[in-house]
């Protein structure tokens, strides 16, 4: 409850789009040749910004006046998501802060790998319609009551009286179930992610593409493997699965001297995946690790993107069937107290 309280009042301070706009600002700069702590300072300047990017850039240019990274000026404000702060801190420390701000531009502007921009956002007119029709069919036995009309055999009347029942404990029913998914594909490990069933698979393709573009960033200068993994446990720190596979690979390099792909396998990229990485990295080769992970993240993003594509078509024929359902029900409902009213 505390994290979801923080994010609203992060949301609400800074939107995503601002905070976009604040790292596309920055990187443009710094592309010129300008330090990121001087390209700060004259953001603070700039008149018609957002309060919370003008705070970001007053808070960066503190620290770096303390001597201190800007990304942890960032991360100070509380208003960067916390993935988005350890992977900027991570990046200044490399020399790659540019890199990782263009990185988070285009996950966050690509809204197709977005489950509530790719599957519920196309169908919010569909369910302000459904949510009406609900109200609507809800109200039916009071406005019976309220005319003074006996429709107890009104199937309207029977629909209504159902709604009340049933609705609020399918909804709790449906909301627990939510929550429920949603922590089981960001901390479960083990057996217990067979009860995810698909959206196990949906979570594990997004943990792969966070890992490939971190570690093709990284690989760009040149870091060790081993660093990369590091990197990705400070990063991720509150996804349970990504700490667990991520130390099981430091492990599995370490200790049992695997080779990378196959420490990978199964764990942070899926094993076929993890064989393409072997086919396009011949003999390992450094240099060529870089357009490897970015090939199989493109791959993987096109995936996700398509199996979004799936489910935001099966969730608007749901909801189409829905609407249909209840403008039915009304009708007949209709019908039937005109047939009673004919024959008072």
């Amino acid at each position: 409850m505390r994290e979801v309280i923080i994010t609203l009042k992060r949301a609400l301070q800074l939107s995503r789009e601002d905070r976009l706009m604040f790292y596309r600002l920055l990187s443009a700069q710094m592309q010129a040749g300008i330090v990121p702590a001087r390209a700060c300072r004259s953001l603070i300047r700039l008149s018609g910004l957002p309060k919370g990017v003008r705070e970001l850039a007053r808070a960066a240019a503190e620290a770096d006046s303390q001597s201190r990274p800007v990304s942890e000026g960032f991360a100070r404000t509380g208003l960067i998501p916390p993935i988005e702060s350890g992977l900027l801190t991570i990046a200044e420390k490399n020399g790659q802060l540019r890199e990782a701000f263009d990185e988070i531009i285009e996950q966050g502007e690509d809204r197709q790998l977005q489950f509530f921009a790719a599957v519920i956002r196309p169908n919010i007119y569909y369910t302000v319609i459904v949510t009406m029709l609900f109200m609507f069919v809800w109200q039916a036995d009071e406005f019976f009551a309220q005319i003074k009309l006996a429709a107890t055999d009104n199937p309207l009347t029977k629909l209504s009286i159902a709604l009340q029942i049933y609705l609020f404990p399918a909804l709790g029913i449906a909301g627990s179930i939510a929550l429920m998914i949603a922590y089981g594909m960001q901390r479960w490990i083990g057996p217990w992610r067979r009860i995810l069933g698909p959206f196990d698979e949906q979570a594990r393709l997004q943990f792969s593409i966070r890992f490939l573009d971190l570690a093709g960033m990284m690989a760009r200068r040149g870091a060790a493997n081993t660093s990369i993994l590091e990197a990705l446990i400070r990063v991720y720190g509150k996804a349970r699965y990504l700490q667990h596979h991520a130390r099981q690979a430091l492990q599995k390099i370490s200790g049992r001297g695997e080779e990378w792909e196959s420490a990978l396998a199964g764990g942070l990229v899926p094993v076929d995946h993890a064989d393409l990485l072997r086919g396009l990295v011949p003999g390992g080769s450094r240099e060529m690790y870089p357009a490897g992970y970015r090939t199989i993240s493109i791959m993987q993003k096109q995936i996700l993107r398509q199996r979004f594509q799936r489910i935001q078509v099966i969730l608007k024929m749901m909801l189409l069937g829905t609407i249909l359902y209840l403008l039915a029900a009304l009708a007949e409902g209709m019908v039937s107290i005109f047939d009673t009213v004919q024959n008072l």
